[in-house]
């Protein structure tokens, strides 16, 4: 009897100290942050709140660096601010954009370069009355070039593919410990593509803000595996418009990467700025349709041809 109840008091002594010392442990060894699966699905989840979405903005750049002087002498229409119109609803995709020749501040230009879901058509203004039109299959790669820099580079890391989708199909590695971008407290992830061989291809860093839905708060591209730094997007601005966090105000950086060398140096800068923010407002799938004007000189390559769009026919011809 009196070994039993020995038994049973050292039994409720060892229970009583364990809980001290759960207790006693930091909260971080006990609740970990969020893994990549829990950051994976709620970005998803903000992503499918967004049927569609037009933002306006304008852009202007400048170039970097020790030569940056002289460079916007020679190109001031480069260092102008450009206007722009982009829409996205679903896969489709369109970028207008009205901007200056590189060495005139007031001879402007157009472009456009709208996907379809399946195919890119592409317009470009050459001197007053003259176009030159491009149609190829997939999207174009440069809807995510520095040049025609949109809202896609704030919502991904390659700019070509919701960000939900590079985190499910790329390699991902999940810093455990948080970080701060111009104070804001994020979570880091490390995005590569790889080769067979076991180089890496591509890869990226995204920093992300938990308080607000994983927004992209900075991608930064890398030559190396997460060497020498390709290019850098700053969101500088974000908004809420019907529940959906967007990016208002963006800064693209390039860099420049001397031969032979595993250091880059900063080399322009582009900063994106929205002027007017549509999210869910009812986008048809007309204005995703692109037509060349009558003499735009085509280059299709899906069929192997150039043409020139011809004068429509008089009725009765």
């Amino acid at each position: 009897m009196n070994l039993a109840r020995k038994t049973i008091s050292a039994a409720m002594w060892l229970l009583m100290l364990c809980g001290v010392a759960i207790m006693a442990l930091p909260r971080t060894a006990l609740a970990e942050g969020p893994t990549l699966q829990d950051i994976t699905a709620a970005v998803t989840k903000a992503e499918s709140t967004v049927q569609d979405l037009r933002i306006e903005f304008t852009c202007v750049g400048k170039p970097l660096g020790q030569d940056s002087e002289s460079l916007m002498s020679m190109y001031p229409g480069n260092c102008k601010p450009s206007t722009c119109v982009y829409v996205k609803k679903g896969d489709k995709e369109r970028l207008d954009k009205l901007s200056y020749e590189p060495t005139s501040e007031t001879e402007q230009r157009n472009a456009t370069i709208s996907f379809g879901g399946t195919r890119t058509h592409a317009l470009r203004q050459i001197g007053a009355d003259q176009h030159i039109g491009q149609v190829m299959e997939g999207r174009w790669h440069a809807m995510r070039s520095v040049d025609y820099l949109n809202p896609t580079l704030t919502r991904s890391a390659q700019g070509d593919l919701p960000l939900s989708k590079e985190l499910s199909t790329m390699g991902a590695e999940l810093e455990k410990d948080p970080c701060t971008v111009d104070g804001v407290s994020c979570q880091a992830i490390r995005l590569y593509k790889r080769l067979p061989s076991g180089t890496v291809l591509r890869s990226f860093k995204v920093y992300l803000d938990p308080a607000r839905d994983y927004a992209v708060i900075r991608v930064e591209k890398y030559w190396y595996e997460f060497q020498c730094l390709e290019r850098t997007v700053d969101v500088e601005e974000l908004a809420t418009v019907k529940g959906v966090y967007v990016a208002t105000k963006a800064k693209c950086t390039t860099y420049r990467r001397p031969d032979n060398s595993t250091t880059s140096q900063p080399l322009y800068e582009k900063v994106l700025t929205a002027t007017n923010v549509q999210v869910n407002s009812g986008i048809s799938d007309s204005a995703f349709a692109l037509d060349f004007p009558v003499g735009t000189r085509v280059w299709d390559s899906t069929l192997q041809i150039v043409y020139q769009v011809p004068e429509p026919e008089s009725p009765g011809q």
